[in-house]
Parts: C-alpha cells; structure tokens; sequence
C-alpha cells in the first residue's frame, strides 16, 4: 500500500476555468496535468456568487457541499439523466454529472459556502464520492481512494499516515482507517493500463 498526504502546502489557489471564481486545487494527477489534459482532480471552491458552472468535456464530476447555505441547482440535461432542478443543503452531494451538462448555481440565503469537486476524465476513470462519518475503524478494498476531512482526525497504514481537517489522504491499495472523523471518502477506478 503507498500513501500520500495533500496538506497546505501542496494545495494551490487558483480561479474557476470560466473565471467566475475562485477554488482551491488540493489535488490533481497527473501532477503536471492542467485543466485540460488531467485524469483526475479535486477541488474545493469558494462560492460568494451565483452562476454557471464551468463547461469540462468529457469528464465526470460529483459535487458537495461542506458549509454555509443551501445551493439550488437549475440544471439543462437534454439526456434527462439529471433532474432539472437540485437544492443541495451542507453535506449533501450531487453525484455522477457530465461536465458539459450546463448548470446555474444559485445561493438560497445568499451566503458564502464551499464546496467540495471530484472530477475524472470518462475514458480513463470512473469514480465514486460518499460521505464519511468515522468512529472506529473502516476497511477499504479499492486500489485507489482518496479521504478530505471537515472535522477530526484519522491514519491508515503502518507506519501510520496521519491527517487532519482540510486535509486529505491519497491511498493505493488496500487499508483500514482509524480515528473519529468526518468527511468525504472518493473510490478511484482506472480503466486502462498504465494508470496508478
């Protein structure tokens, strides 16, 4: 098992690909990837405005949001995989979108909130994002798995890698997490050879 640890450091502030905003890039693969060759990003952005998301082709995303107020969703799916309408309240989740479904987002209280992205291009990744609530112990099996906590604190591994809130834990293979904590758990599945 190889563990990595994104903490400040390795994070990097940077605006939204349609300028509408700001997020803050806590990690991306491959590490010199940029917004148009990655194979897998996650973000956590600042929302203090309301408007559209940016248009990513050919990747998937799932949304959730960590605080603040509740994000109302108005969603344009000519497929009608999606509803056309989403209210998402903190710690709730919108998951399995494609980047090119346009979507206005708008603040029901009208304050800031964040929010947390994972985003893995369709050919090369699939992935699947859950909400964490950790007392104890918990076995993961997938070869690749990502941990962002909001609260608490937890270690996987031996020696033991250890995180903390706003951090998040990079995992390939198999490992048991221990700790109290909350957070958001993301499953990472290649499809195709050649990627970690």
């Amino acid at each position: 098992m190889t563990l990595r640890r994104f903490g400040p450091a390795d994070f990097r502030r940077m605006p939204w690909k349609n300028g509408g905003g700001e997020t803050l890039q806590l990690a991306i693969w491959p590490p010199e990837a940029d917004l148009e060759d990655f194979d897998w990003r996650i973000t956590s952005a600042s929302v203090s405005s309301d408007g559209p998301f940016s248009t990513f082709v050919g990747i998937d995303r799932s949304l959730a949001v960590l605080a603040g107020g509740d994000l109302l969703l108005n969603i344009t799916d000519p497929a009608g995989r999606l509803p056309q309408r989403v209210l998402l309240h903190p710690g709730e989740q919108l998951d399995q979108f494609a980047g090119e479904v346009p979507i206005v987002s708008q603040r029901r209280q009208g304050r800031l909130l964040t929010d947390f992205n994972v985003m893995t291009r369709r050919d090369r990744y699939r992935h699947q994002l859950q909400k964490l609530q950790l007392d104890g112990s918990l076995s993961l099996s997938e070869t690749s798995w990502m941990v962002y906590l909001t609260d608490g604190c937890l270690c996987a591994g031996a020696p033991p890698q250890t995180i903390g809130q706003g951090e998040l834990l990079w995992g390939q293979g198999p490992a048991i997490l221990q700790g109290r904590a909350e957070g958001w758990l993301v499953h990472l599945i290649a499809l195709s050879a050649g990627h970690p």
